[in-house]
């Protein structure tokens, strides 16, 4: 489990985690985007997201 510093209570509490995926299309080519966002666990406050490339299979 992953454990962040939240902005609304000021310690280090446990994330949740929410993961969507997206195609985004650019000159022609389309690529999926996964972007995983982190939310306080005690008070769904948001952390911080990140966004990850994910290879063709």
């Amino acid at each position: 489990m992953n454990q962040e510093l939240c902005p609304s209570c000021r310690v280090v509490q446990n994330m949740d985690v929410s993961i969507t995926t997206r195609t985004e299309s650019k000159d022609g080519e389309s690529k999926d985007i996964q972007t995983s966002s982190f939310q306080c666990a005690s008070f769904h406050q948001f952390v911080r997201s990140e966004d990850k490339e994910l290879s063709p299979v």
